[in-house]
């Protein structure tokens, strides 16, 4: 006889153990694609990052990522609007400070391309550009429609070409007052 008869008991704990395997391989399963599964907020997209490289941008608000070798980012894809406040002296000689509204586009990284957030280099690009735009204008001509701030800078990219400017707004200007020599203003 090849096989032999069960008892009863052998073929309860033989089911049990066979229930125990298939429910723990089911639980391994749910886990994992869990942790594979990335879903962004809405106005997002998807971007998987492997070693600081841009694998894959999902057009859909779920990327699925191979847990611990990559991770999401999410995308803006509606407009980011940045609060500046710029210290400068202009062309003829006026310190001032320039509080500004901006909005940004921005533009879906390029796959293989290395991965660094562009809105904190962007936000300093554009620190840089309005101090040296400043700088070659008079106090007078920073709010003219067109040859002032707002007119250097609309459509304006940042950020190797991922950040555009779509919108800028000068919120106010402040004209500083140099010390005397008794340190009174």
């Amino acid at each position: 006889m090849l096989f032999h008869a069960l008892s009863p008991n052998q073929v309860a704990s033989a089911q049990s153990d066979a229930l125990f395997v298939v429910l723990m391989l089911t639980i391994v399963v749910i886990l994992t694609v869990t942790a594979a599964a990335h879903r962004v907020p809405p106005g997002h997209r998807p971007v998987v990052i492997r070693s600081d490289r841009v694998q894959r941008v999902p057009p859909f608000r779920t990327a699925m990522r191979i847990p611990v070798l990559e991770r999401v980012v999410d995308w803006p894809t509606v407009p980011v609007e940045e609060h500046l406040q710029v210290r400068t002296r202009t062309r003829d000689g006026a310190d001032v400070r320039i509080l500004a509204e901006v909005t940004l586009d921005l533009s879906p990284p390029r796959v293989g391309s290395r991965f660094v957030d562009p809105l904190p280099t962007a936000a300093d690009e554009l620190w840089l550009t309005i101090s040296r735009l400043t700088a070659s204008r008079d106090v007078a001509d920073l709010r003219d429609p067109t040859s002032g701030l707002r007119a250097a800078l609309i459509d304006r990219t940042f950020a190797d070409g991922l950040v555009r400017v779509s919108e800028f707004e000068i919120a106010e200007i402040d004209l500083l007052l140099a010390e005397r020599a008794g340190g009174d203003r």
